[in-house]
């Protein structure tokens, strides 16, 4: 089956040191699928979401790869089918929805928006399916919410109202990011469970990012790993989960997990990720990498950066990229 949305070499830097932000970034989303892209903060996930929607700041330029969606070249795009692409093919979620509503307008007229924008549906129209969106997702009293403001909304609210927003034309993508983080864990599972909803219902295929595997665990049907970056495991959920081969994937998997040590700490990943990127050589994980010292890996980790093979352990794509995997040393 063809990817609706594919991802090849990827790289973003900055304009004025070229330094690499996200660096070979390949990922592919098939039709109906939901892939979760998971780490740390600044692994990159959020960087590849605006990368996607075209939507990078002034100081960083996309230096190389190819983003494609059903086959459209999204690097290639002009300012006014970017403006299509925005709502009408891809629907995106942020962390604060409350931030990303308009203070000024109704919750009905933001809503509207892309029913008259993409599918140009008349004003009375739109004002009409807003009701049925906003039912669609949950929010009782449609019509007396259509006529409120962000303010006057709860965190759980405000982020039905952007799914509402985000689905109104039906894109086939949705891009996730993060947007469950500032809500209460019983609202939580209410987004999570609205969206997969709307995924069987709709056919979408999803773009879910996180840091939290927990989350992540209740969605997805891939997951990508992501480290200063770049992708460093991809596989499908169960295996990712149950069967994790990267050193950094098991790590977020032992802090997702709550386990303590012998002296009843939380277990944290050592180190830090913010001078992985300016490693000019070897694995960017090796300053916190356990894996490197245990298997006497320091020369060839230090070295050479590793490149993403397969696992092959089954039919489904299961990669890593990591010189402690017995693929990864044969072919060094």
């Amino acid at each position: 089956m063809e990817p609706l949305l594919e991802i090849d070499s990827l790289t973003v830097s900055t304009r004025t040191t070229s330094k690499r932000l996200l660096d070979g970034v390949s990922l592919r989303v098939a039709p109906g699928e939901v892939l979760a892209v998971v780490g740390e903060s600044g692994s990159g996930k959020s960087l590849t979401a605006l990368s996607i929607m075209q939507m990078l700041p002034r100081v960083l330029e996309m230096s190389a790869g190819r983003m494609t969606l059903a086959g459209t070249d999204l690097t290639s795009l002009r300012r006014r089918e970017i403006d299509t692409l925005h709502g009408g093919r891809i629907g995106m979620l942020f962390q604060q929805p409350r931030r990303m509503l308009d203070p000024t307008a109704t919750v009905g007229s933001q809503v509207a928006e892309p029913l008259v924008r993409h599918l140009r549906m008349s004003r009375r129209e739109a004002r009409r399916r807003v009701l049925e969106l906003l039912a669609d997702v949950g929010i009782d009293e449609p019509a007396r919410r259509a006529q409120a403001y962000p303010h006057q909304l709860s965190g759980g609210l405000a982020q039905r109202v952007m799914i509402a927003t985000a689905l109104a034309a039906s894109p086939p993508l949705l891009i996730a990011d993060e947007p469950t983080t500032a809500l209460d864990v019983t609202v939580e599972a209410q987004i999570l469970q609205l969206l997969k909803q709307k995924k069987r219902e709709l056919g979408m295929s999803v773009l879910f990012i996180s840091h939290d595997l927990n989350v992540v665990s209740s969605i997805a049907d891939r997951i990508a790993v992501m480290y200063a970056g770049r992708v460093v495991e991809v596989g499908t959920a169960d295996e990712i989960l149950t069967q994790p081969e990267h050193p950094y994937t098991k790590a977020l998997i032992e802090c997702s997990t709550l386990r303590t040590d012998a002296s009843g700490q939380l277990y944290v990943i050592p180190g830090g990720s913010d001078t992985a990127r300016e490693l000019d050589h070897g694995c960017r994980f090796r300053p916190r990498c356990g894996l490197t010292q245990e298997a006497h890996l320091e020369q060839v980790c230090d070295a050479r950066e590793p490149v993403l093979l397969s696992i092959g352990r089954s039919p489904a794509e299961h990669e890593c990229r990591c010189w402690g995997t017995a693929e990864e040393r044969e072919g060094a």
